[in-house]
């Protein structure tokens, strides 16, 4: 038994056989008051102590659970100085089953060129015996496909911790495009336990040089260009982020010289070039190279003269409002308190900006250039008919994009003595293109049109290109070669084109020309007549050899000065309707008033006219032409005799010639077409001759 002196103890020799329970009886030794208490360790581990006591009643003390396994160090500790007996101890052994150890292997993940991460999952410690480690093992699978501890190029490596869940290990140094075969271990000591083998293939590394955030297409002289990146790039387009090399960029081609700080390291596989700049004006592109690697070249760069006073955005916002806007003064862009509207300001877009009077000042909005850049966006955001004007005094430049395709309020007044070329690569919508009625209205406004623009306007019927002035003065439009104005309303509204005001009729005598080397596709109609009193104000459209008009109808009539429609030799007229699908009246016309009074209607040996309709059409109006298709599948009904003078193509449609003459001077077999199997045929008289 225990003395009873405070903190003495009884400890057992080692005990083979584990310990699963332990019992003992315990009784006051004297009878002097004060509590009895004892504590049981295992291996000098306690596991807990009995009640205390102070009474001549003999306790027993119990622990069960214990389940400890081997050899075992039993000891009964006193917990106060009082003195008590121990007696019939006794004890149960514990020896535990064995537990089989298990782990699986997990699929491979962030593997690139030369590292990769290895996963698994021990997912049953091994219990007799126990389990001492856990890892990987791997090779390539050219030496090894099947690694194991001891094999033949097989790498083992360990990973800290024995206890069940999801482990990984990081590989660094792996050959490139090379296969790889892996799997999860865990070891007990005498055996090892393997997961499934699995397999990956490290990335190839870089080939070429691309940029992700492109040049800008604009920039200014003497300033650094807006940051762009250059990437290393596997054959496959994907991004090298193992390549750190240095890139540098160059001047492609271009007038001045280039400066700045050319040559960036590689970050992940990206160099971001924030400090390069021209020190010239005009077009340029950079070549970028590092190496071995395949260069790339840019598109081009056009270096602008800033001037002072000029405008470009700093944020998204209204074109009101001073704090969208930020100022050139002559060597940085500083916040701007002001908005730009004077007819000296240049203005570059760089952001989202809406023009709608929304806020105080109001449009209209004076600029003189105005540049949209990539990435930046001017509109009105709304599509209500109520127009919202710019009124440019020299040329639009669009890379990103003005309006919105489905339509917008955004509308341009040309001023008077402007040549203005609208060019870019973005996308143009706006609802309205003409010459402003109120500045330098005695001047004569030249457009040319060197992208495809979308003109389209939400008012029934509405004229979206004509000349506007107050005085007499003329609005001359070009359209390149290559290059499509579409003027269209959504839906069942259909926007028309004039020269002389809205409606072939303005005031102030308003003349021009339209000259089409590309496409004018109108889905209304072409107002071609004037009232102009003043006889050198007349009013064209010529078609040029290659251009293409398109129209629903033609709406004429007695015009007071000069008026002339001329297709010359490889142009083209197509007529596509007539009054009726606009007014939904019941009216076939395609030359509606159709006059000579004035008119010249000129259509050239080698032009062609073609009537396209879905529904009937009158070939009313004009007598004669050079090559003439019929197509769409509607009617045509002769309004007046008609003569064919070259090539007569019958694609899909009928011609009905009522009381009048189909007449072709052309006898050559080949100028006589018919597509087989058509519903295509003439009904009526047909002369050739």
């Amino acid at each position: 038994g225990l003395s009873g002196i405070y903190s003495s103890k009884l400890t057992s020799s080692a005990v083979s056989g584990g310990l699963g329970s332990f019992t003992c009886s315990l009784k006051k030794a004297f009878t002097g008051s004060g509590s009895r208490q004892v504590e049981l360790f295992v291996n000098n581990i306690s596991q807990g102590s009995c009640t205390a006591w102070d009474n001549t009643s003999i306790q027993t003390f119990t622990i069960n659970n214990i389940n400890i396994t081997g050899n075992v160090i039993v000891e009964l500790r006193a917990l106060t100085d009082k003195q008590f007996v121990i007696d019939d101890i006794s004890w149960t052994c514990y020896t535990s089953s064995p537990v089989p150890q298990a782990v699986s292997t997990s699929a491979a993940s962030s593997i690139v060129n030369t590292t990769a991460i290895l996963n698994g999952n021990l997912t049953t410690v091994g219990v007799s015996p126990n389990t001492t480690e856990k890892g990987f093992v791997y090779s390539q699978t050219s030496t090894n496909s099947t690694p194991e501890v001891g094999g033949t190029g097989v790498t083992k490596t360990s990973v800290a911790g024995i206890s069940t869940g999801a482990y990984t290990l990081s590989l660094a140094g792996l050959s490139t495009n090379t296969g790889y075969s892996f799997c999860a271990y865990a070891y007990d000591g005498t055996n090892y336990t393997y997961g499934s083998v699995l397999t990956f293939t490290t990335l190839t590394v870089a080939t070429k040089l691309g940029f992700g955030t492109t040049p800008p297409a604009v920039g200014s002289i003497s300033t650094n260009l807006t940051t762009f990146t250059v990437q290393a790039l596997r054959s496959d387009n994907t991004l090298d982020t193992e390549f750190s090399g240095s890139i540098t960029v160059a001047k492609a081609s271009g007038p001045g010289n280039i400066s700045g700080t050319l040559t960036v390291s590689a970050s992940s596989g990206v160099a971001t070039f924030s400090s390069v700049q021209f020190d010239a004006l005009g077009d340029y592109t950079i070549i970028a190279s590092s190496g071995a690697l395949t260069t790339v070249t840019s598109s081009t760069i056009s270096i602008l003269a800033y001037a002072v006073g000029d405008y470009r955005t700093k944020q998204n916002g209204n074109w009101g409002t001073s704090s969208t806007w930020e100022k050139w003064d002559g060597s940085a862009w500083s916040s701007s308190s002001n908005v730009p509207n004077s007819s000296t300001a240049n203005v570059f877009v760089l952001h989202t900006v809406d023009v709608n009077g929304s806020v105080t000042p109001t449009p209209p909005w004076d600029v003189n250039n105005l540049t949209v850049q990539l990435g930046g966006k001017l509109w009105c955001n709304s599509f209500s008919g109520d127009n919202d004007y710019i009124q440019v005094y020299g040329d639009i430049l669009c890379d990103g994009t003005i309006g919105s395709s489905s339509g917008d309020d955004i509308s341009f007044d040309i001023a008077g003595g402007n040549d203005c070329n609208i060019s870019g690569t973005g996308s143009f919508t706006a609802s309205r293109l003409r010459k402003d009625s109120d500045i330098n209205t005695g001047q004569n406004s030249n457009v040319t049109i060197d992208m495809d623009v979308l003109l389209t306007w939400s008012s029934a019927s509405g004229t979206v290109l004509y000349n506007n002035s107050g005085a007499s003065s003329d609005f001359n439009v070009t359209i390149n070669t290559g290059k499509n104005l579409r003027c269209s309303g959504p839906g069942s509204i259909a926007c028309n084109v004039s020269i002389d005001g809205i409606d072939g009729a303005g005031s102030g005598n308003r003349g021009g020309t339209y000259t089409v080397y590309g496409t004018l596709d109108i889905d209304g109609a072409l107002i071609s007549m004037n009232d102009n009193t003043f006889n050198t104000k007349s009013t064209s459209v010529i078609v040029e050899n290659g251009g293409t008009l398109k129209c629903r109808y033609i709406n004429t009539g007695a015009s007071a000065n000069s008026n002339v429609l001329r297709v010359k030799n490889t142009g083209k007229l197509t007529i596509f309707g007539s009054v009726d699908t606009i007014t939904a009246t019941l009216n076939d016309i395609t030359w509606n008033g159709y006059s000579t009074t004035n008119n010249t209607w000129d259509f050239q040996s080698g032009s062609t006219i073609e009537y396209s309709g879905a529904t009937q059409q009158k070939v009313n109006g004009i007598t004669t032409c050079s090559n003439f298709i019929v197509s769409g599948g509607g009617l045509k009904k002769l309004g007046n005799d008609f003569t064919v003078a070259g090539m007569l193509t019958l694609t899909n449609g009928r011609i009905q010639t009522d009381s009048y003459k189909l007449i072709h001077t052309s006898t050559s077999a080949a100028d006589l077409t018919h597509t087989t199997g058509s519903s295509s045929f003439i009904f009526g008289t047909y002369r050739r001759y």
